[in-house]
């Protein structure tokens, strides 16, 4: 097996095993590279937890603040990022109107697309569905987002 198949099969795994229940799309319309696209993750789902949990929100556990993987596709193209992650259910629509407003303050020319998933397998499948072309740079274009929680 290639490196990149196996990546994309312990990626797969551990994506399902995550379960997710939506994912987010942040479309840029920009041929930013990789790099530039990381750093709007995470300040968006940083402005996001801000929004949702307060200012007191990098010192939330892991579990309180929005986790998940995102996968950057297309990058000094059409840039994108498919985020699969785990939202409080009961705050969906706030999330929502939270994520347009601050992707819009972040990346003007952008959009979110938001889908609640029911079965993570298919959503996954999907999010890693660049990571069948040779040149995929996983250590570039996969961002775990609960790096971005600092732990007391």
């Amino acid at each position: 097996m290639y490196e990149n198949e196996i990546l994309r099969d312990q990626f797969t795994t551990f994506g399902v095993n995550f379960n997710p229940n939506v994912v987010l799309t942040l479309t840029t319309h920009k041929s930013w590279n990789a790099a530039k696209m990381n750093k709007l993750v995470s300040q968006f789902f940083g402005r996001l937890d801000r929004k949702l949990l307060g200012n007191a929100w990098l010192e939330m556990p892991t579990k309180e603040r929005i986790d998940g993987i995102a996968f950057v596709e297309k990058p000094n193209v059409k840039v994108h990022a498919h985020c699969c992650v785990r939202l409080n259910v009961n705050r969906w629509y706030e999330t929502l109107r939270a994520s347009i407003h601050i992707w819009k303050q972040l990346c003007p020319s952008g959009a979110v697309h938001f889908e609640p998933i029911s079965y993570p397998r298919p959503a996954v499948d999907y999010c890693l569905k660049e990571t069948e072309r040779d040149d995929y740079k996983f250590e570039d274009q996969i961002i775990l987002l609960g790096v971005f929680h600092p732990q007391p």
